[in-house]
């Protein structure tokens, strides 16, 4: 069975998700993950490649092609 890079992502997102149920969705560096995974899997579903800049600079504002 074969797994694209976005369902490798969304796996993760799902597994994140259930961690996020027994508690760690209150850890500050959880929750930046979780943000920088579905900007992630926003950016890939809105046909944007892994080369795609989906932020200028650590303040910049975040396109994810919608």
């Amino acid at each position: 069975m074969s797994t694209t890079v976005l369902e490798a992502l969304q796996n993760a997102q799902i597994n994140f998700e259930t961690i996020g149920k027994i508690g760690a969705k209150n850890n500050p560096i959880f929750m930046i993950a979780m943000d920088q995974l579905n900007n992630a899997i926003t950016a890939l579903d809105n046909d944007k490649g892994a080369d795609y800049v989906i932020q200028d600079d650590l303040f910049g504002e975040v396109d994810t092609g919608t």
